[in-house]
């Protein structure tokens, strides 16, 4: 089984910098012990349980 290490503070950042047009690779350094990969695949998670959308771009919003 794996862990979830992604607090709740940990999500909101990861939404605002990449609100913020930060790479997955920089945020992954910003908010430490995360791999760009990990930061991806929590963004498409997200999307899939609908609290972000990710555009054709590849930018996400946070749902209101």
């Amino acid at each position: 089984m794996t862990r979830d290490a992604w607090s709740e503070d940990r999500t909101e950042q990861l939404i605002e910098l990449h609100k913020q047009h930060v790479t997955a690779r920089q945020i992954a350094k910003n908010i430490g012990g995360e791999t760009g990969n990990a930061v991806i695949s929590k963004l498409h998670r997200l999307a899939k349980q609908g609290h972000v959308t990710i555009n054709g771009g590849g930018k996400a919003d946070k749902k209101k």
